[in-house]
């Protein structure tokens, strides 16, 4: 397989009034693969809004896309199909920021709703790459960014997703409309720091040609990290999956056992 992509885009920035700000991009591409080529013409339309109150920020976004088929997905010999046709998308989404307090902690909370025209998808009943139809995924993000103090630092965020199959056709695979996560750190004294991490993804579909579709279970996994330093010498240790939780995130994988990781690193 051949491909050529010439692209060119622009990208501004402009005041509109006092604390309005306003984005607007644009790109161009032409992909020529062979004796055919094709051409999309794609926007981004933004608003950046800080507020008089100085700790408030709204941002609201337009955007298009557009992505042609991977070579695995047109070419691979099991289930490769060379008459896909690229992947569209139009998205919009809404944030608001809030600065909560003097130490730079942030609240922020985003809502977003994506549609998506012809995106690539295996097929299980005819065992090849198809292009689906309209799917329309929307959301919302929550996120806290805190500063406790010089010493600690805590950040939390999750996102809730509507994925809707618009085509009649399976869900998608390996999305999880559930996710979240929250991390603390602490600086000591002295440069060294200690971490610590938890994640959660809700359950998700996955198929494979044994079992066929299958949905598999929530996980939550564990880590941490920690690092010493001694003069120029500085000793970090982690610890991946730190309480030994057994999932899957592909049909048939079993993921990362518990793991440590130490890394030894002299600057001079």
């Amino acid at each position: 397989l051949d491909r050529e992509t010439t692209a060119v885009f622009l990208e501004g920035r402009f005041p509109l009034l006092s604390g309005l700000t306003g984005q607007l991009g644009l790109r161009h591409d032409r992909v020529d693969e062979g004796d055919s080529s094709d051409s999309e013409t794609t926007p981004h339309l933004g608003l950046v809004w800080a507020l008089p109150d100085n700790a408030t920020t709204l941002k609201a976004n337009y955007n298009e896309g557009f992505k042609p088929p991977s070579f695995f997905a047109l070419g691979f010999p099991l289930g490769g199909n060379p008459a896909l046709d690229p992947e569209r998308s139009r998205n919009v989404d809404l944030t608001v920021s809030r600065r909560i307090d003097a130490a730079g902690s942030v609240l922020q909370l985003g809502v977003f709703r994506t549609r998506y025209e012809d995106l690539v998808d295996f097929d299980s009943d005819t065992f090849t790459n198809i292009n689906r139809g309209t799917i329309v995924i929307q959301g919302i993000e929550p996120e806290l960014d805190l500063r406790i103090n010089r010493h600690w630092h805590v950040q939390a965020n999750a996102s809730l997703l509507d994925i809707d199959e618009r085509d009649g056709l399976q869900p998608l695979r390996n999305r999880p409309e559930r996710k979240a996560a929250a991390n603390l750190a602490h600086d000591f004294d002295g440069g060294h720091t200690a971490f610590v991490g938890v994640s959660y993804s809700g359950h998700f579909l996955d198929r494979s040609n044994p079992t066929g579709d299958i949905r598999m279970s929530s996980f939550t996994v564990v880590n941490a990290a920690g690092s010493l330093r001694f003069g120029a010498l500085r000793v970090s240790l982690g610890i991946d999956n730190l309480l030994d939780e057994a999932y899957e995130q592909f049909v048939g994988f079993p993921a990362q056992d518990r793991r440590m990781r130490i890394e030894l690193r002299g600057e001079f």
